[in-house]
């Protein structure tokens, strides 16, 4: 036993080496993009308030926060300038938390000389400024949990000292409660997100080490995979609760009487929320087709109006990297239909798209559509490194990534072209590949055209609806608190009477008091309590018990953030509506309103009757 000691001090020492030295690598590859932010939001603020703000404290905070950007700048340029073997250097990441706190102190002076006395609207924006600040901050500096707190905490200060300059008693109370609840609900979701990136690299560390050791391949592919699978699947559930209550917050936020620059730094969070829960989807989509539990839904809609959405909605990641994103469709195809289920093939299309954009560091990617026959070719081509023909049968697999080492940690789980795969099967899609070293690489997915529909499909229109659950009445039912406030609030939002409980007793017991049986029960797939000399209850049962409570076939959702294949055939196997954490507030609006067959008013104007 002694023997192996010092091997295992060395791999310990050499972990934490790389640990950090990922973390400074992390840190300053995503840093240049938040000196231009910084910039931007700076000059815009400033231009808002410029008829409420004296002149000079404007001039003041755009000067200190432009010298912060352009000495951050540099300290960047120097970072990428300087040789491999210095990177790891430990004053590398004292330097990047300086600049940091300075640049928090930046935002902490907006806070301090840009809020007005005599406006609660522009208080209410500055305050939404400076919040959203501190999420952006989660998704740069959470990989450091120390250098998230530093950049942090001068905002709060600054955004406290100028909210307690507003003479409303009663709304400054309130604004200082809720910036210091989400002051706080930021720290517990940075620490969790830290904790897992950090337990992500140190496994592919880990990994790295035990495959070495054990010298095959095949068993250093399946060791990596397994650990690397068990790792999210424990990792998924606990970071999925905040993101789900962040979420619903926000939605309920967002239909809150806002002045328009407020309500566009909520969209700017939810575009952030957004972003992370397309890494819980890639997880997501691994275990429900693991599970054997995504059945297709088939429509038929327009080809043009979709591919266009896809490829706008890219252009803004591209032009990111300095790279054009050219769309091809042909003149044959423009009044094109195809008939197959939308959504999972906007997530093939969008993980090559997204695959293509990140591995090419100069020239272009285009994203073509042509007709052969009767059969539509979509091509997503690249002008990125290219794959040597031996691997291209690899990257099809799970966890894989061919990039540089350097580029690789930067980038996602491996899991984008295994999706495609894998939902290319279940959709009967050719799925192609062909790729030259030094010149890129192009994925090719064909599939049949058909005849245009006799009525226009539904998920063509993209209409956005807006609920009305007036006189519903909800039981929710999770087994933490802050998600039954946010879906209590959000349902609430839409004129339903809710009750909810985190344990099923506690629901049980409120029950009672009831007039009448509810019309829709959301719960929770695990849950704390027991029934009498049962085993421990879960939503299923406690949904299960409710009913017979009521003696009603009450409809019922079942929402979980479940990624273990046993348990999402279990939930599936229920027969009840399951939901996914983190759940998207559209999603369920739209099923809601399928449940109870109401008529759903669009933001046209137009009233379309949900069947």
């Amino acid at each position: 036993m002694n023997s192996a000691t010092p091997q295992t001090d060395t791999n310990d020492v050499d972990i934490a080496n790389s640990l950090r030295t990922d973390q400074i690598s992390q840190l300053y590859a995503t840093a240049p993009i938040g000196y231009i932010g910084t910039v931007i939001a700076t000059l815009a603020t400033a231009a808002v308030l410029r008829d409420r703000v004296p002149d000079y404290l404007s001039l003041l905070w755009i000067g200190v926060t432009v010298l912060v950007a352009m000495a951050r700048g540099v300290l960047s340029w120097r970072f990428a300038r300087c040789p491999a073997e210095q990177k790891s250097d430990p004053r590398w990441m004292r330097w990047f938390q300086i600049s940091a706190f300075a640049a928090g102190c930046g935002w902490g002076l907006g806070g301090i000389l840009m809020f007005v006395p005599d406006s609660i609207r522009h208080h209410m924006m500055l305050d939404l400024l400076l919040l959203g600040m501190v999420t952006a901050g989660i998704y740069s500096y959470a990989i450091h949990l120390r250098t998230f707190v530093v950049y942090a905490a001068p905002i709060m200060i600054g955004g406290f000292i100028g909210l307690s300059t507003l003479p409303d008693l009663e709304w400054r109370g309130y604004l200082m409660f809720t910036s210091a609840l989400y002051g706080v609900t930021a720290l517990m979701f940075a620490r969790i997100l830290s904790r897992s990136l950090n337990n992500a690299i140190i496994l592919k560390y880990q990994n790295a080490a035990l495959a070495e050791a054990l010298g095959q391949k095949s068993q250093q592919a399946e060791q990596a995979n397994i650990a690397k699978s068990r790792f999210l699947a424990a990792a998924s559930h606990d970071l999925r609760q905040p993101v789900h209550a962040l979420g619903l917050f926000l939605a309920s936020l967002n239909r809150m009487p806002l002045p328009a620059p407020a309500l566009q730094t909520v969209a700017d969070m939810e575009s952030c929320v957004a972003s992370t829960n397309d890494l819980f989807s890639s997880i997501l989509d691994i275990s429900r087709l693991d599970a054997g539990v995504i059945q297709p839904e088939p429509t038929t809609f327009a080809l043009a109006p979709f591919a266009r959405r896809i490829v706008t909605e890219h252009q803004f990641i591209a032009r990111g990297k300095g790279l054009a994103l050219r769309f091809h469709l042909s003149p044959r195809l423009e009044q094109a239909y195809v008939h197959t289920d939308a959504p999972l093939l906007e997530r093939v299309l969008r993980n090559l798209l997204q695959n293509a954009i990140r591995y090419t560091e100069s020239g272009s990617v285009l994203f073509a559509l042509r007709q052969r026959g009767d059969r539509l070719v979509i091509d997503v081509i690249d002008t990125g490194p290219g794959i040597p023909d031996h691997l291209l049968c690899d990257i099809f697999q799970e966890f894989v990534q061919l990039a540089p080492q350097s580029l690789v940690r930067r980038q996602g789980l491996g899991l984008g072209l295994s999706i495609v795969r894998r939902l290319g099967d279940l959709l009967q899609y050719r799925i192609n590949v062909s790729s030259r070293v030094g010149h890129g690489t192009r994925f090719s997915v064909e599939m049949a055209l058909c005849d245009a529909p006799a009525l226009p499909s539904a998920h063509a229109s993209g209409a956005i609806t807006e609920l009305s659950l007036s006189g519903r009445l909800v039981v929710v039912l999770d087994d933490d608190p802050v998600i039954v406030r946010a879906l209590t609030t959000l349902l609430a939002s839409w004129g339903a009477q809710v009750h909810g409980g985190h344990t099923y007793d506690e629901l049980l017991e409120e029950a009672a008091t009831f007039t009448r049986c509810p019309d829709l029960i959301i719960s929770d797939f695990h849950l704390q309590g027991k029934l009498a000399h049962e085993a421990v209850i879960d939503g299923i049962a406690a949904i299960s018990r409710l009913r017979d409570e009521f003696a009603e076939n009450i409809p019922a959702i079942l929402v979980t953030g479940e990624t273990d294949t046993r348990q999402l055939r279990h939930a599936y196997s229920s027969g009840l509506l399951v939901l996914h954490k983190p759940l998207q507030p559209a999603l369920l609006a739209s099923h809601l309103a399928t449940l109870f067959a109401e008529p759903v008013m669009s933001l046209d104007g137009n009233v379309n009757e949900r069947t």
